[in-house]
């Protein structure tokens, strides 16, 4: 059996030995240190293509990091620490974040159908704005920009600046986006002025007195005038959609069939009617057949 002074002096030995190794390693490393490599690009790979690239390349410690859900197989880079071309030594830790194909094709999606949205609001913007700023500010934004007027008439960009040039204004009161694509629909300021005052003129009539009670006391004033025959073509013979005439009388232009006092049935005429008064107690103040 070896004296116990003797087992330390080994051991003590043995220490002393892998010291020294350590020193020796030490020194060689700091005399001929690893050499700096050049971190290629691995976006876009699947983390097992890219950690494989990076191992050729001479990195030995390569770490995945995954984002949201992490049970998933395929997960392709989408950053990379360090970056592509920066030069490090082979032991870096290089971390690979990465996310499923679901979650791409999900993030697409997403960003593809805000900026859809965005492209939507942006066009809304332009509403009620001049035409040729409109314009302009479409061209900004799309790749093409169609025009179009209320009253059917073709508009173009010249005619927007024929008619400002002779003090004609437009403004837009559509705009719709679609794909690339700006519609802007227009009407001149005048048009838009004429149809505010009329839609505020009929809304106060409606107050006082109805459109259907309007109508329906035209049509009975009718049949108490030719008690013998009266029909008014409310639906296929409308000429003129009842309209205010005045803050007080609304005005209906319609095609009838009277049968006069001799029995003479007299078919498509026109009639004009103007009513006045209240929904509760409308009057007729003019009735014209003709």
């Amino acid at each position: 059996m070896m004296p116990a002074q003797r087992k330390i002096r080994i051991i003590g030995w043995i220490v002393i030995a892998f010291i020294a190794i350590a020193i020796i390693g030490a020194i060689a490393e700091a005399i001929d240190p690893p050499k700096p490599i050049k971190v290629p690009s691995v976006i876009g790979m699947e983390y097992k293509d890219a950690e494989e690239k990076l191992k050729k390349t001479g990195f030995t410690n390569v770490e995945e990091k995954r984002s949201g859900k992490s049970f998933y197989s395929d997960g392709i880079v989408q950053k990379q620490s360090p970056q592509a071309k920066k030069s490090v030594v082979p032991d870096t830790k290089i971390i690979l974040e990465t996310k499923s194909q679901l979650q791409i094709n999900a993030e697409i999606r997403e960003k593809a159908q805000q900026a859809e949205q965005e492209f939507k609001n942006y066009a809304q913007t332009l509403v009620h704005m001049n035409g040729l700023e409109a314009l302009g500010k479409a061209k900004e934004k799309a790749s093409k920009v169609s025009l179009s007027a209320e009253n059917k008439t073709e508009l173009t960009e010249d005619r927007l600046k024929s008619d400002h040039n002779m003090g004609v204004e437009w403004e837009v009161t559509q705009a719709l986006a679609d794909d690339d694509e700006i519609s802007l629909t227009m009407d001149t300021v005048d048009n838009i002025k004429a149809k505010t005052e009329k839609e505020s003129r009929e809304k106060n009539l409606e107050a006082k007195l109805s459109k259907d009670s309007a109508m329906a006391a035209c049509e009975l004033y009718g049949k108490d005038q030719y008690p013998a025959g009266f029909k008014m073509h409310s639906i296929l013979g409308v000429l003129q959609e009842i309209t205010p005439k005045d803050d007080n009388t609304w005005f209906y232009k319609v095609k009838v069939d009277v049968t006069n006092e001799l029995g003479v049935k007299l078919k498509n005429r026109t009639l004009e009617c103007s009513i006045s008064g209240t929904t509760s107690s409308p009057d007729v103040v003019q009735f014209d057949v003709y």
